[in-house]
């Protein structure tokens, strides 16, 4: 089962689930309660079905999010986090109850160094690796030599394997299948470093039969493996004083080893081995082959999650560059990382609608590949000014365009800041109908809405959007369609008390709308390309950003 890692209003907590069923919301009844409003009092469930751990979405406001898409249920694995509201759930599993670190010892410091006994073979790992694993530097043992020099023969091989997996779980597979190739160690265990709470976690562990094995890990020996960098052998752990647990005692281990992990920057866990049997020994040897084998180990995992962040940072830049500037993205990321949330969540935002005049009888007169081009021209300016602005294109309508400023990423003005784009677009059409006096103007409608809306991705299984919606939007889209005239920038009444008194605006009084059920008041923003001081400058932080206002 899984121990789970959050951090809520009341500070950073761990549970380990147990129970067929866990309850996970923020009512005082839940199995796993998260102090956080973002978290609905009954947001989601975990049951096991069918040997797997389902993460169930219970129809709560703000929903799952797993590596940036919106989900309905996820099928959880050692390692995932998952992001209910403003809350992430770490996963972690160990393999197996009965592996466990219970020796009293601190966790892993640079100066953790338990008692050695005169029995212990002690090698720094990193001078192992430094040898080039040829045979020559193996001790002299005859067949054992001539045995070590066959296994490292394949290193090249076994390097190559590993660093090719196709999956972490069976890069592990086969890490624990090479040692129990090559040396005649009972029982392997691997265990790896987690940075969030500071532990070594069993992540996959095998005996020689196949099976799981019953013996015990050390914490004691694998903490200092791991602090010190070292490679120890212990010829006879029933003799040695740091194996005097009951456990160790009771299960008759006899040789065991562990090397660490080792990249060229960190240690990223330990690999423990054990025979229970004087017949089968553990020598210097096979240390001197496990470490290097840990060493190859280690950069295969690296390169594993290496690739595994790649691929989930490239999934996510791939869909927000559909929707933002690459600048916003690439500060999205930097900012928010893989784990950047697009479920869907109430946000405060602007919304930017606009529409080009009478298109449509302009349409009629063209062939179709006329109509692309001119809408893909003028498209690409509009985006651009949305981008310059810090504004997300939400979707194209046609010959409209749908923007929102303040989501994914939060913007404290973006009521001012969409007003601007607005302007901005205005006067870009401007100065194109200026430069192109022998072709039929160009004229947008522009409404702007602000408050609360529930931004993420919206849609089935088979196809999401990032999108908002909302009684802001569509009121906005209202202010659009039916008060705003050729040229103007109309915007509602949230809108306006955010922007102040610049810049000015003109009341229209309350308007009723299509399918809203109180009169809106509405505003004109002056400086429209419907308003004769169109010609106003831009406010000074967004001169660079608006394309119309550049020399």
């Amino acid at each position: 089962m899984f121990t789970v890692f959050w951090q809520d209003d009341e500070g950073a907590h761990q549970a380990r689930l147990g129970a067929s069923m866990t309850s996970i919301g923020r009512a005082p009844e839940a199995t796993l309660r998260l102090a956080d409003r973002s978290v609905s009092r009954r947001h989601a469930v975990l049951c096991e079905e069918s040997g797997q751990w389902v993460l169930r979405d219970l129809d709560s406001q703000n929903g799952l999010c797993v590596e940036g898409r919106a989900v309905r249920e996820h099928v959880v694995r050692d390692g995932d986090t998952v992001v209910l509201g403003d809350v992430s759930l770490r996963f972690v599993q160990a393999v197996k109850d009965s592996i466990y670190l219970n020796e009293t010892a601190n966790s892993p410091t640079a100066s953790y160094q338990p008692e050695l006994s005169p029995g212990s073979i002690i090698l720094p790992a990193a001078a192992v690796a430094g040898r080039g694993g040829s045979p020559s530097s193996m001790p002299s043992r005859g067949a054992f030599a001539s045995e070590m020099a066959g296994a490292l023969g394949s290193l090249t091989a076994v390097a190559k394997d590993l660093i090719e997996a196709d999956s972490v779980e069976r890069l592990f597979d086969r890490i624990l299948s090479l040692i129990l190739e090559h040396t005649p160690a009972e029982n392997v265990f691997l265990l790896l470093h987690e940075p969030e709470i500071n532990q070594l976690v069993p992540k996959a562990m095998r005996s020689r039969d196949g099976g799981q094995p019953a013996s015990a890990i050390s914490r004691d020996i694998a903490l200092r493996v791991f602090a010190q960098r070292e490679s120890i052998l212990t010829l006879d752990a029933l003799d040695d004083p740091r194996f005097q647990s009951e456990s160790i005692i009771s299960q008759n281990i006899r040789s065991v080893m562990c090397v660490p992990l080792l990249t060229r920057d960190s240690t990223l866990g330990v690999v423990f081995v054990d025979s229970t049997t004087r017949r089968v020994a553990l020598y210097e040897h096979h240390l001197h082959f496990l470490t290097l084998i840990g060493n190859i180990a280690a950069v295969a995992i690296e390169q594993a999650r290496l690739r595994q962040k790649v691929e989930r940072e490239h999934a996510i830049r791939e869909r927000l560059t559909r929707y933002q500037s690459p600048n916003l993205v690439e500060r999205l990321l930097a900012e928010s990382g893989p784990g950047l949330a697009l479920a869907p969540m109430e946000r405060s935002v602007s919304v930017l609608f606009a529409d080009i005049v009478s298109f449509s009888t302009r349409a009629e007169r063209m062939v179709p590949s006329e109509v692309a081009l001119l809408l893909n021209s003028v498209f690409s300016e509009l985006v651009d000014t949305i981008f310059a602005h810090d504004g997300t294109l939400d979707k194209f309508l046609g010959d409209g365009i749908m923007a929102v400023f303040g989501a994914p990423n939060d913007l404290p003005d973006h009521a001012r800041r969409a007003v601007s784009c607005a302007l901005a677009m205005q006067r870009l059409l401007a100065a194109r109908n200026a430069r192109r006096q022998d072709a039929e103007p160009i004229r947008l409608r522009i409404g702007i809405n602000s408050g609360a809306a529930v931004a993420g991705d919206i849609g089935s299984d088979r196809r999401v959007e990032y999108t908002v919606i909302g009684n802001t939007v569509n009121v906005a889209a209202r202010l659009q369609a039916f008060v705003a005239q050729p040229g103007d920038v109309v915007i509602g009444p949230a809108t306006r008390e955010a922007l102040g008194d610049s810049p000015p605006t003109e009341a229209l009084g309350p308007q009723t709308l299509k399918g809203i059920r109180e009169a809106v008041l509405a505003f004109r923003v002056l400086g429209g390309a419907s308003d004769p001081g169109n010609a106003a400058v831009p406010p000074p932080d967004q001169r660079d950003a608006d394309p119309a206002a550049r020399p």
